[in-house]
Formats: structure tokens, sequence, C-alpha cells
């Protein structure tokens, strides 16, 4: 049984990725959408989304401690957690993939430079056993037999960047928040890069103590799809190839919808 969790509403729908795949973006967004549409009286930034979408966990700045809406909207949760029958099951999940080497390269960027937990080099990251891509594969496998139910929506971060519009409406036709045409293109421009970036900086993160000046330690830092090569050597990106190859057929298939091919 869960202790970690102290006042939780009786049946979230959870938003659920691994780390760095689009899950803030996606957030921000869709905490608009539930503002503009149900009359909350809150003004969004990297703090405040929390009190919408709260992450499913305890901490009282991000967590459901933050959240100040009850039963009043429609309740969705954010997490990074691999699948666990106790917490998922019965609920609603939109999952949220990511070509998997950008994931690397931005988790890399994240633990070394805004959280300062890593210090080896990229190379290093990929092959480490709790952050790199044998992780990540690990972490999919656990969603494979979820995402095929009809209670999972799975969706990419290169869905969001070809057509954020028709990305928002599936999650919200999805959760059952009847979002407007209006409210759902106010959402889109309210999550561009230029705008959630200059939120940042100027306010950064709750719970996140980090040099924002460093434009490598933003939590919004580039917004690209398949931005991985600038920064990707091709013996490391080979050695991710061979890691999917040997995986299961279902977590290649789900890593095969983000456009995901191995060289």
């Amino acid at each position: 049984m869960r202790t970690d969790i102290l006042s939780q509403p009786g049946t979230p729908a959870y938003i659920c990725s691994f780390p760095k795949s689009g899950r803030t973006w996606l957030r921000f967004m869709l905490a608009h959408i539930l503002v503009s549409h149900y009359g909350l009286p809150v003004e969004l930034d990297f703090h405040t989304f929390f009190a919408v979408i709260p992450n499913d966990e305890g901490h009282p700045e991000k967590g459901w401690p933050a959240y100040r809406f009850g039963n009043e909207i429609p309740c969705v949760a954010a997490s990074h957690q691999a699948y666990d029958k106790e917490i998922h099951d019965g609920h609603l999940v939109v999952f949220l993939l990511r070509d998997p080497r950008d994931v690397l390269v931005s988790f890399w960027l994240h633990q070394s430079r805004q959280f300062s937990r890593y210090t080896g080099d990229l190379s290093s990251f990929i092959r480490h056993e709790k952050y790199g891509i044998k992780f990540l594969v690990n972490y999919m496998e656990s969603w494979v037999d979820a995402t095929l139910t009809k209670r999972t929506l799975v969706t990419t971060y290169e869905d969001m960047h070809a057509d954020v519009p028709a990305a928002l409406r599936a999650v919200c036709v999805f959760l059952g928040i009847p979002a407007s045409e209006e409210e759902i293109f106010a959402a889109a421009s309210n999550g561009s890069f230029q705008r959630m970036q200059a939120l940042e900086l100027r306010g950064g993160i709750a719970g996140h103590r980090y040099d924002r000046s460093d434009k490598s330690a933003l939590r919004v830092r580039r917004g690209l799809v398949r931005g991985y090569s600038e920064h990707l050597r091709a013996a490391d990106e080979k050695y991710i190839g061979s890691v999917i190859a040997s995986a299961t057929a279902g977590v290649q298939a789900m890593l095969g919808r983000t456009g995901y091919q191995a060289r």
C-alpha cells in the first residue's frame, strides 16, 4: 500500500513519461486549458502549474500538497514512475514518448547542469545503469502492456511538434475535458518555446535551485526534434541502437512511434 501520498483525490488521470520526454510542455499547455475552461483563479508559471496538475508525490511545492482545486476540475497528475499495477491500473493514462537519443542527451544535461548529480561525459552517461539507455529500455518495458489498453493514450513529443493543437485536442478528448478550439489554440500559443523559456528565465521552476544563466541547465532548453546529433557521437548512437535492438518487440514498437530508426 502507498504511504507517500497524504491527500490524493480519488481517481486521477496520469501523464506518464520517462524524464525529458516533453512532460513539462504538455503539462503547461494542458494546465492552460484547465485554467481557461474552468475559470480557475491562477496565473500560470512554472510554480503555479503544479497547483493545477501536480506531480504524483508528496513534495510540498510540486506534489499533491500543492494541488489547489480538489474536485473542481478533472484531476490529472504527472509521473515518471515505471508502471505499477497498484498505482496505475484502472486510471486513464496519457503516455508520452520521445526519440530516445534526444531523451538521453537532454537527461544528461539535466542531471549534470541543472542538478549537478552527474559529472561524467555523455558517452559514460548513456552506458550508466541508473541513467542510460538500459534504464530507459527497462522503463519502457514496464509500460508495454499498459499502452496497448483502451485506458492509455500514447502520444509523442514529435507528434506535438508536428501539430500542437491536434495533439492537445486528442489528449482533451481522451481525458474528457470539453475544451473549445479557442482554448486549445490559446494553450498552444502559451506553450510556445519562446514564451516558456522566457517564463523559466524570469522565475525558475518550483523546487529547483539552479543557474538560469546557463542555457544548458534550463528545463526549456532548445525544444528541438532530432537535436541529439549535435552531442551524440556515432559510436554512442550505435551503442544505443544495439541495446534497443536487443529489447523486446514491444519496446521497439513503442520507440518506433517517435520515428526512431537505428542507424
